[in-house]
């Protein structure tokens, strides 16, 4: 495998109930990234509706494997 050409997919999600520091950490690293991404670098944000600490599992565990299985990305 070759480094350099190397792909990388970052899947970042938060609950909408959780802390608002949480949120806005979450959000600010999001921002950050989004400046960093290129063709190699993909990155999906998702602040989940109504969803908290707990909650938040199987919903991310949803996104995320259809996060990983697709050849698509939003920002």
């Amino acid at each position: 495998m070759d480094k350099d050409n190397l792909d990388v997919r970052l899947f970042l999600a938060v609950g909408s109930l959780e802390k608002d520091f949480m949120i806005e950490d979450a959000k600010a690293l999001s921002k950050r990234l989004l400046h960093l991404a290129d063709s190699r670098l993909q990155i999906e944000f998702n602040e989940l509706d109504g969803e908290d600490h707990v909650s938040v599992m199987p919903t991310v565990l949803s996104r995320a494997l259809r996060f990983v299985s697709s050849n698509n990305c939003t920002n």
